[in-house]
């Protein structure tokens, strides 16, 4: 014979909700710091072709100065003019643009300009550099490395890889 027990039902209901609101919680931790203001952007920015390559050649001198490796130096291939596609490359945490060089090239062949810039705190003679990075450094090296960009190409498109 079968026996019910009603406040199944309740003890069932609560477990649920008490799944949902640790889901929320943890949903909320994960996300919370993309709502810090410094992480965000509001205003768009854009390069003639000449001010991108000035800017890059200025990164290059740093990265020289820095004596940063010759691998991981930020990298541009360029048809002497802006294009009508751009991509932009960002290597992996650890990792430098020559991680990008043989996709890149492919690209290239197909019209693109393409930059490759390094990330901050990368390719020093620390390898361990790479974890003095703050989240505000990341987002203004994506928007640097994009409004570069937009001075290379009519249209800026972006790939990345790990980090």
């Amino acid at each position: 014979m079968f026996i019910k027990y009603p406040f199944l039902k309740y003890v069932a209901a609560t477990l649920l909700g008490l799944f949902v609101l640790c889901i929320l919680i943890v949903l909320w931790i994960f996300f919370w710091p993309l709502t810090d203001k410094r992480l965000q952007t509001d205003a768009e920015a854009s390069a003639t072709y000449s001010q991108a390559i000035e800017k890059i050649a200025k990164i290059n001198k740093l990265e020289t100065e820095k004596k940063v490796e010759k691998t991981c130096e930020s990298q541009l291939l360029t048809h002497g003019q802006k294009t009508a596609k751009t991509v932009v490359m960002f290597h992996g945490v650890t990792a430098c643009p020559s991680q990008f060089r043989e996709l890149a090239e492919q690209f290239f062949a197909s019209g693109y300009n393409v930059y490759i810039p390094r990330a901050p705190y990368h390719g020093t003679s620390n390898p361990k550099d790479h974890g003095q990075v703050t989240a505000q450094e990341l987002v203004a090296y994506a928007n640097e490395s994009i409004t570069t960009a937009t001075g290379l190409g009519e249209e800026v498109g972006a790939i990345g890889l790990s980090g």
